[in-house]
């Protein structure tokens, strides 16, 4: 557990966003980050009988992050978004001039898989 209980009428998906090097932990906007992806629940039924459920989020998306010279590493990390519905409704009435200014999204931090970059005259993935 991570802190985190759905609320009625919330949407929500994941998202990963990439950094050159070892950036602070903070959602920013404009930085290179897929799209939302919902998640998928499936249960699985071992040999043994067992029932285990799966949660399963693919991304297929290419994304283009520059990296400025000197960097060796990439950082990707998963954020879960929210979007509750009173910040649905709020943006609705921002439309009219009643909302309160209430962020669009709501990101959590998952984690963060860090990767080694091959040298600049390499052409490896």
């Amino acid at each position: 557990s991570f802190g985190y209980t759905p609320g009625l009428f919330e949407t929500s998906g994941f998202r990963v966003m990439l950094h050159a090097g070892r950036a602070p932990i903070r959602w920013i906007e404009g930085q290179p980050a897929s799209a939302r992806r919902e998640m998928k629940y499936s249960r699985a039924v071992a040999s043994d009988g067992r029932y285990s459920a799966r949660l399963t989020c693919d991304f297929h998306e290419d994304l283009e992050v520059q990296v400025p010279q000197g960097h060796e590493m990439l950082s990707v990390d998963l954020w879960l978004e929210t979007r509750s519905f009173v910040e649905q409704l709020d943006s609705l009435l921002d439309m009219v001039g009643l909302g309160n200014n209430l962020p669009e999204f709501s990101h959590i931090f998952l984690g963060r898989v860090i990767a080694n970059l091959p040298p600049e005259d390499v052409e490896a993935v």
